[in-house]
């Protein structure tokens, strides 16, 4: 099954194949919350038609954007091995990109940067926990890592200097055999090359949008073509402030977003031409009784290896009438 190469806190890649079980074949498939598109990814084939998906931190979009664009230049900026002094320095240089990131993408549909995607690809791979949130109190200032008094701001992002993971993760632990070949950077480089090619054939054809998860919900994007036929939507919002999930886990985070989304799923979950599936966490969300309710647990990444993730056990998954039955 292809899986992105960096991970993701909250990624559906266990609990995927029974997603598609539920959605079955469709026209039209919509994810608002990519994160690491562990669902698209995991679509059986044969597929066709459209898909889209989004995601509202500017990294995440940039990523698959350059991916289906340049994946050779992605996997030049990503292709380096892990060094706590590059970790630093090329965090707190992405960082300081953020402030017009997100304008540069929804202003110009053919905007990406590899190197920024490339820098984040390794850093994310190799950080414990949040990364590029840009709120931390280190900051580039004059070619030097300094700590600043004040906390950083959206003008003047920062970076908290975590040491990098003790683990392979993400990019840096994919190798390119089936052991680990030390010292042979050029079968590495191959390899990373070769994966972000794999993903590049499997974009080519993925519209990839940057915003507010509204706005691939549109008829435009699921419903609007008679001939489109039933689309399936993957609604996976940041876990709710209610809830007890660290709301600092992800770069851009709303923790009420969930309600409304929520909402929407139950306006929408009565048409026969929608087919409809919403992730989170167990009595976070009440759904009509003609939906049904799947249960399943997290692999809980690094926090479950300290033994400090019990939440991975409250994963929940609701599904609209119209999705098939198992």
């Amino acid at each position: 099954m292809l899986t992105a190469p960096f991970p993701y806190f909250g990624g559906k890649s266990r609990i995927a194949p029974l997603i598609w079980s539920r959605f079955g074949v469709v026209s039209n498939y919509v994810e608002p919350f990519c994160g690491s598109a562990a669902v698209l990814l995991a679509r059986p084939e044969p597929f066709a038609e459209s898909e889209t998906i989004n995601d509202r931190c500017g990294f995440i979009s940039n990523f698959w954007r350059a991916t289906s664009a340049d994946s050779a230049e992605v996997a030049k900026f990503a292709d380096w091995p892990v060094n706590e002094n590059d970790h630093h320095a090329r965090h707190a240089w992405i960082v300081a990109q953020t402030q017009d990131l997100q304008q540069r993408l929804e202003g110009n549909p053919n905007f990406f940067d590899a190197r920024i995607a490339g820098y984040w690809l390794n850093g994310i791979s190799a950080a414990i926990g949040r990364y590029g949130a840009g709120d931390g109190p280190w900051r580039s200032v004059a070619g030097k890592l300094s700590k600043m008094d004040r906390k950083c701001s959206p003008k003047q992002p920062g970076i908290s200097r975590q040491i990098p993971k003790a683990g392979w993760g993400g990019i840096h632990a994919r190798g390119p055999s089936s052991q680990t070949v030390r010292g042979s950077c050029d079968r590495w480089a191959t390899h990373i090359s070769e994966t972000m090619q794999t993903l590049r054939d499997r974009l080519r054809r993925v519209k990839v949008c940057s915003g507010d998860w509204q706005r691939v919900l549109t008829p435009v994007f699921t419903t609007g073509k008679a001939k489109r036929g039933v689309t399936a939507v993957f609604l996976d919002p940041p876990y709710n402030a209610s809830t007890d999930c660290d709301q600092h886990i992800y770069a851009v985070n709303d923790g009420d977003v969930s309600n409304d989304v929520r909402a929407w799923a139950i306006a929408h979950g009565d048409d026969p031409r929608f087919r409809l599936c919403l992730a989170g966490y167990e009595g976070e969300h009440e759904l009509p009784d003609n939906w049904t309710c799947e249960s399943w647990s997290a692999s809980g990444g690094y926090s479950n290896k300290t033994g400090k993730n019990q939440n991975r056990h409250r994963e929940r998954l609701w599904f609209s009438p119209h999705c098939l039955t198992g």
